[in-house]
C-alpha cells in the first residue's frame, strides 16, 4: 500500500495522505512518496493545481518524532518539502478536515465545505498561479 496516493482529474492532481494508522505522521517514507508525487506534478503540462489532502480523521500529526529522534539523518527534510511546495510551478492547496483559525479571522471556521477559490489565503499553501 502507497503512504501517499496521487489522482489527476481534469488539470487537478489531488495528492492523498493514506497512512491513517499513524495518523499521516510524516515519516521518511511519506514524505519520500510526497515529494515524488509533487515532482509527478510539475513535470506533468496538464497539471495546474495541486490539492493535499487525507484519508482518515487527521490531515497529519506532524514529524514522525520516533524517527526524527535516532541517530540516523532523514532522508528528506521536512524544509525540503516546504521549499518544494512553495518554489513548485503550480498552485497548491491544502484541503484539511474540521475547522481552522484563519490568521484574519477571529473565530474558527469550517473549510471543508468550501472550494479553493474561496479560502482564506492563509488557509491554503499558495505556491503558484494557475
Amino acid at each position: 500500500m502507497s503512504l501517499v496516493e496521487h489522482i489527476v482529474n481534469d488539470s487537478v492532481m489531488t495528492i492523498t495522505l493514506n497512512d491513517e494508522t499513524r495518523r499521516n505522521a510524516l515519516s521518511d517514507e511519506l514524505l519520500s512518496e510526497l515529494v515524488t508525487a509533487i515532482d509527478t506534478a510539475d513535470a506533468d503540462p496538464n497539471v495546474r493545481v495541486v490539492i493535499v489532502t487525507n484519508s482518515g480523521t487527521v490531515f497529519s500529526a506532524g514529524a514522525n518524532l520516533r524517527e526524527r529522534s535516532s541517530t540516523s539523518a532523514p532522508t528528506v527534510a521536512l524544509s525540503d518539502l516546504f521549499l518544494k511546495i512553495r518554489n513548485s510551478p503550480r498552485s497548491s492547496w491544502g484541503a484539511l478536515p474540521g475547522t481552522a483559525w484563519p490568521a484574519e479571522s477571529d473565530s474558527p471556521q469550517s473549510l471543508t465545505s468550501q472550494s479553493p477559490s474561496t479560502l482564506p489565503r492563509s488557509a491554503s499553501a499558495r505556491s503558484g498561479s494557475a
